[in-house]
């Protein structure tokens, strides 16, 4: 089962084990699942603001995107960009993460 949405913003250290777990086993689905409800949750601009304005919300889920596959960081990147979201960072990716 994905994480919710506001587990990830409200609390993603205690289940960022969880994540890199399903990434280790090939489970990018579940990950892909996660990150699809995510987009969904900060869709309002209201909901959105909400998060960049506390900084643990924001941390969250800046540390839910560093663990991203390389593939969902860069389409996430593009999401982001096009609604100009641009409170959240999306870091670069390595040589070896593009992999």
């Amino acid at each position: 089962m994905p994480l919710l949405p506001t587990s990830i913003v409200q609390d993603y250290a205690a289940y960022r084990g969880i994540v890199r777990g399903w990434l280790q086993r090939d489970r990018k689905d579940l990950v892909l699942a996660s990150l699809d409800a995510l987009k969904k949750y900060l869709q309002p601009q209201r909901t959105y603001d909400a998060v960049i304005a506390n900084d643990d919300y924001r941390e969250n889920v800046q540390a839910f995107i560093a663990d991203l596959p390389a593939d969902q960081a860069r389409s996430l990147k593009q999401w982001l960009k096009e609604r100009d979201f641009n409170g959240l960072h999306v870091p670069r990716l390595s040589v070896r993460q593009q992999r």
